[in-house]
């Protein structure tokens, strides 16, 4: 037996030690789980109180990012419950984020309430959160369900949120400089504060992954701030702006990796990404808050690959691709009495995509350009009613027109309980929607112009379990079904709607706080995945858990550990000329981290990734960063 397949039985022995003491938030605050309560801005036009929502959600606020020291944000996400996580080649190759088992385009990802998916990619708008710094994220928001209703085309799996520092009450200033076996180091700048009538933000960040694994290589710069002011006393401005840019290499996509490709030509890849949202928030009177906002998204990307040598089974290839869109909104907030609310709006998108390229057979470039432009119009009302025994109910709908497709219509219904003291259930139900990328249509080599837009309709049953003010279990029990996907056809070579997938599964989390010592918490996700075509699904396991421990030593001394397991999955490769399925081990990879805080200006941490030099793959012949040891200094002032 492997020392991996003893965590099943290890979090369950866990979660039974439980049951004597219980919890409320995924945050890992000092304070009591009973003194904590998180407003979220995800899955919602207004900020509401996480407990009165009907959707499972987990938020990842600043100081817990803090307590993990990751070296990325994609480490960062394996320790959600439900997000499964494979890349392809280290911090270079392609990352695939996986929400309860669906693709990773099906994910709708927001930096600042920007959507940032790209439909112009061979990957159908999936995200490469690589991309992200670190130092700049205040929080992060993790939406489950069908979220058509509230966000449009793509959200059929669900909402990842990543919301940036905002501006405090002083003056606060932060410099930190890391170190990091096999080259890796990070340099970043932060400042925040605020005037009398204004609050601002500004973060600066330089990081260069090194080369964990061989071949991988990734540099990233990135500067974003937020700005807010108050205009008047019933008007208020907000700003958010990003900009960042990267360059990377890796062995292609199922080569065959380091260990198996027949050569060690690279991939090249190189991105600007720049995004940009505006509010105006204006109250009315006291029931009623309209909001003006305008969003700008803009991405360049060049990829250019040998292909996959010697048999040509990928021939060599290069796409510089060009993404641009604005979205402009109009939302009202209206409270009507003390248990209703009413939030109904308009929303308008333009988008744009150009690709240049080609792809090389056998010494000749065949030309694969493409270019398509699409306007989408939506009209959405929302309600919430809260009863005065404390349930509350959601009713959402929101009505698409979209150039080339029919038009929309979506729904969500949610529920939200409160039984009691210590327990607390609910339910949602909800539909969704997505258009078929860019690529899926135009690209002259595989596109379909006749392709139908992909849907889904999930539901989500929970109950949060609070025992004590120190302890807690959380389980959301899901269905998701998902109807005319796209995927490739080799017999026509080109993509067609044809394929119909379930998911069903179920999210655990516990936590227990001892005093303010020790806070632990422990999760684990089974997901099952059935389709109606003989398809083989990557990096996606049946079951996947996680252990996180926080110890406060002392009052300057601070220790962490994060443990994560996961199932056996399956993984593709074409190195051979033609595709072969492995499948993967499973594996426990364990970090720990030490943080002392010398005095109010310095913290010292010493951070040790795969603590035990756990040997995994989470893509064919790609093997895992070996352990590797990382030092930072942070300079408050």
């Amino acid at each position: 037996m492997k020392k991996s397949s003893i965590c099943i039985p290890i979090f369950s022995v866990f979660l039974a030690t439980l049951t004597n003491y219980t919890i409320a938030e995924d945050s890992l605050s000092n304070n009591t789980l009973a003194d904590i309560e998180q407003i979220v801005v995800t899955g919602t036009y207004a900020p509401v109180a996480k407990s009165l929502l009907a959707s499972t959600i987990t938020v990842i606020d600043r100081q817990q990012i803090e307590q993990l020291q990751k070296s990325s944000l994609l480490d960062v996400l394996r320790t959600v419950p439900g997000l499964f996580i494979a890349q392809e080649g280290g911090a270079g190759g392609i990352s695939n984020v996986s929400l309860r088992g669906a693709e990773s385009n099906f994910t709708v990802v927001l930096v600042d309430g920007v959507q940032v998916n790209n439909p112009t990619d061979t990957r159908g708008g999936a995200f490469d959160f690589n991309s992200l710094a670190l130092a700049s994220i205040e929080r992060i928001e993790i939406v489950r369900g069908a979220q058509s209703a509230i966000y449009g085309s793509d959200a059929l799996a669900g909402v990842i949120n990543v919301i940036t520092r905002s501006g405090t009450e002083t003056t606060e200033q932060t410099l930190v400089a890391e170190l990091g076996e096999r080259d890796f180091h990070r340099l970043a700048y932060s400042a925040s504060g605020s005037t009398a009538r204004s609050g601002y933000a500004l973060t600066v960040q330089q990081k260069d992954s090194g080369e964990q694994i061989k071949g991988s290589s990734f540099k990233s710069r990135e500067v974003s701030g937020r700005w807010n002011t108050r205009l008047s006393n019933s008007a208020s401005l907000d700003l958010a702006l990003r900009y960042g840019d990267s360059e990377g290499g890796a062995y292609p996509e199922q080569s065959g990796g380091p260990n198996l490709a027949q050569a060690n030509d690279l991939d090249a890849r190189e991105a600007t990404d720049v995004t940009a949202n505006i509010k105006l928030f204006q109250q009315i009177n006291s029931d009623w808050l309209s909001i003006l906002g305008v969003s700008v998204y803009s991405r360049d990307d060049q990829v250019l690959s040998p292909g996959i040598a010697p048999y040509g089974s990928v021939p060599p290839n290069f796409a510089d691709n060009e993404y641009r869109f604005t979205r402009t909104s109009w939302l009202n907030s209206v409270t009507i009495s003390p248990s209703l609310s009413v939030n109904a709006g308009v929303d308008y998108k333009s988008e744009h995509g150009d690709s240049t390229g080609y792809v090389n057979f056998f010494g000749m470039e065949f030309p694969a350009d493409f270019s398509l432009d699409r306007d989408m119009l939506g009209v959405f009302v929302d309600t919430h009613y809260q009863h005065e025994s404390g349930v509350n109910l959601d009713v959402g709908f929101r009505h698409d027109d979209s150039d080339n497709f029919a038009s929309e219509d979506t729904w969500r219904v949610g529920l939200n309980a409160p039984l009691s003291r210590q327990w607390r259930l609910y339910a949602n139900w909800g539909e969704a929607y997505k258009l078929p990328s860019f690529f899926a249509l135009a690209s002259p080599l595989a596109g379909n112009p006749d392709l139908k837009p992909e849907t889904a309709a999930s539901w989500d049953v929970g109950a949060q379990w609070l025992l004590s003010s120190t302890v807690s279990v959380d389980l959301s029990v899901f269905h998701y079904e998902y109807e005319d996907l796209v995927d490739f056809d080799p017999a026509t070579f080109s993509t067609v709607n044809r394929s119909s997938i379930e998911t069903a599964g179920f999210e655990l989390l516990a936590r227990w706080q001892i005093l303010d010592i020790l806070d632990i918490s422990a999760n684990t996700t089974y997901v099952d995945i059935d389709s109606s075509e003989p398809v083989t699904l990557t990096g996606r396991p049946q079951w996947k858990s996680g252990l996180n421990v926080s110890w406060a030593i002392s009052q300057d001394l601070n220790a962490g550990l994060n443990a994560q397991w996961v199932d056996t999955t399956l993984g593709t490769s074409l190195y051979t000329g033609s595709t072969e399925v492995t499948e993967l081990d499973d594996y426990l990879r364990v970090d720990a981290n030490v943080r002392w805080q010398i005095n109010p200006a310095i913290k010292l941490t010493l951070a040790l990734d795969n603590l035990f030099d756990e040997d995994y793959q989470e893509a064919v012949g790609f093997p895992s960063p070996g352990r590797a040891l990382r030092f930072s200094t942070v300079l408050q002032f």
